[in-house]
């Protein structure tokens, strides 16, 4: 869901769950984990990208309208 790659002193963590990274709980989820490793690191920055021609869809609909 989240991959993270370092280049030099910059974390890269790439959003990759479906088409368009629709947030649901378990991206949410991945993506603070992600984000306290960065920080437990100390890199120094951070880029947060998605997958595809899409960052983010936003909230994930779908999973709201189950609940």
């Amino acid at each position: 869901m989240i991959h993270r790659e370092d280049q030099g002193d910059v974390a890269v963590l790439r959003m990759a769950d479906g088409k368009v990274q629709a947030l649901d709980l378990e991206l949410v989820e991945a993506l603070e984990a992600g984000l306290d490793s960065v920080e437990r690191d100390g890199c120094p920055a951070l880029v947060l990208t998605g997958t595809g021609s899409t960052f983010s869809a936003g909230m994930d609909l779908f999973r709201v309208l189950e609940e």
